[in-house]
């Protein structure tokens, strides 16, 4: 607070007076906020806006209206681009502190004070202070009753995204049109947000397009299916086809987000072929993103009939080529994250398909890659059954226990209880205990032991739910 952080005053107060400025102890906290809030140095009125909400307590509601909110006007067209993106930064706490501190006056003191600030910094030039701006929009709409909300913030972004001169603030519009869709709620959303959206889908400037292929899921969450489907998915596909390589990349990127916002029904026929063209475009980059989407979209269809074939086959070898292909490691780690997501999808009934991909994810050269399956071998056993898991699953995770990768073999030892249990057999837990036995011959690293260690409640609770076993105990005996 101003009257008590003296270590950064006798600091400040060595720089003040290397440029012949004296900066008095003494002050109260009021008069020491309207010295730095007024100074002509820069510095000072940056630490006059990173002190502003501990000035406020400080100096109660009444004085924080009447002194500091003046300052706060004027700061927000200050001549450095810092204290004005700083400044923007503190609103939400400081609108907190004048709700807080008196409901009624506080809060109109928001609407009427700091949202027109907030309005005007929108349109910056500087990206920095804009997207601060934006930021905090967002968090003074959190604040707001409904009235002020569609008043005050909804016809803010409007007239944002009317700014014909201006690319970048219809871009910022697009971003605010999705991140403030649920506090705008359905019915604004349909009637001003949705409408917006679908507009800036045509945009001139091919930046604007893009921003708007990434910002159509949280609008989609609340608008309902019927009109998703019905007035966003034609937008969106138009940015599936769009001129611009990085309009249509963006777009692939996002699909997924999109087609989760809908209920699982209603997600294959529309987006399907939305992402075969995505795979097939003629742009490398747009088929990279396509490709690295391809596991979350299998996985978000949820059930195998939902699933084309060609989509599986397209995954599987997509995977066959990474192993070629070295300069495709961001491929096999998307490919990794998603597998044990898309074996759950698929079940055993297509795990004769994915069986390689399995071994070949399971001895990636990238220790990343390793790691993913490693953290989710769980999954990939919970979904096959034990007899699979004994037969198919079991080896890959003992390699990964034995890796040579520290990361690796920590993400494989968080499953070790997991493991126990979903191959019960007395063979199997033979074979855990001897691959936990060779990674504690390893163990130089202490979290590593710290890690195993804990490990231990988990793994007795596993052979406890088991039936009775001649090596119930070889498994907790690896780490004594």
């Amino acid at each position: 607070m101003f009257g008590v952080r003296k270590p950064q005053s006798k600091l400040l107060a060595g720089r003040a007076a290397s440029d012949n400025v004296e900066v008095d102890e003494n002050y109260t906290p009021l008069q020491r906020a309207h010295h730095f809030g007024t100074s002509k140095l820069s510095l000072q009125r940056l630490v006059f806006v990173n002190e502003l909400v501990d000035a406020a307590h400080d100096v109660g509601y009444e004085a924080t209206v009447a002194h500091l909110l003046p300052i706060v006007r004027k700061l927000a067209s200050d001549g450095e681009v810092l204290v004005r993106q700083s400044l923007v930064g503190h609103f939400g706490d400081l609108a907190g502190f004048l709700i807080q501190a008196n409901p009624d006056r506080g809060y109109q003191k928001v609407v009427d004070d700091m949202l027109p600030v907030v309005s005007l910094l929108l349109a910056e030039k500087q990206g920095e202070v804009r997207q601060g701006a934006a930021d905090a929009l967002t968090t003074l709409a959190s604040h707001l009753r409904p009235g002020e909300r569609s008043d005050q913030v909804l016809m803010a972004l409007i007239s944002l995204s009317h700014n014909n001169d201006d690319e970048d603030a219809r871009g910022t519009a697009v971003q605010l049109l999705n991140g403030l869709a649920e506090a705008l709620g359905q019915d604004l959303c349909r009637q001003f947000v949705g409408v917006e959206l679908v507009a800036l889908c045509e945009d001139p400037a091919f930046r604007v397009r893009k921003a708007t292929a990434s910002n159509f899921a949280e609008v989609a969450k609340v608008v309902s299916d019927e009109y998703t489907l019905a007035r966003l998915l034609p937008a969106f596909t138009k940015l599936v086809e769009d001129a611009h390589w990085g309009v249509r990349k963006a777009a692939a990127e996002s699909l997924v987000s999109l087609a989760m916002s809908l209920k699982a029904d209603n997600r294959q026929e529309p987006f399907t072929p939305l992402m075969d063209r995505l795979l097939a475009d003629t742009s490398r980059w747009v088929r990279m993103s396509a490709v690295q989407q391809l596991g979350y979209f299998i996985a978000a269809l949820e059930v195998p009939e939902r699933v084309p074939q060609t989509l599986l086959d397209q995954y599987v070898e997509i995977i066959e080529q990474t192993k070629a292909n070295p300069d495709a490691a961001d491929i096999s780690y998307h490919c990794a994250y998603t597998f044990a997501a898309v074996v759950k999808t698929m079940g055993q009934a297509q795990w004769c398909s994915l069986r390689g991909s399995f071994e070949s994810l399971c001895r990636d050269p990238q220790p990343k890659t390793r790691k993913a399956m490693a953290a989710s071998v769980h999954i990939v056993a919970e979904a096959l059954g034990e007899e699979l898991t004994e037969l198919e699953v079991l080896k890959q995770f003992e390699s990964l226990l034995e890796d040579t990768a520290n990361e690796v073999r920590l993400a494989a030892l968080k499953n070790i209880a997991t493991m126990v249990r979903l191959a019960p057999r007395d063979a199997s837990h033979r074979r855990i205990s001897k691959a936990l036995q060779s990674t504690m011959t390893k163990a130089d690293n202490w979290r590593l032991r710290h890690l195993v260690a804990s490990q231990l409640n988990g793994i007795c609770e596993a052979l406890a739910s088991l039936p009775a076993s001649t090596d119930s105990g070889a498994a907790v005996s690896a780490v004594q």
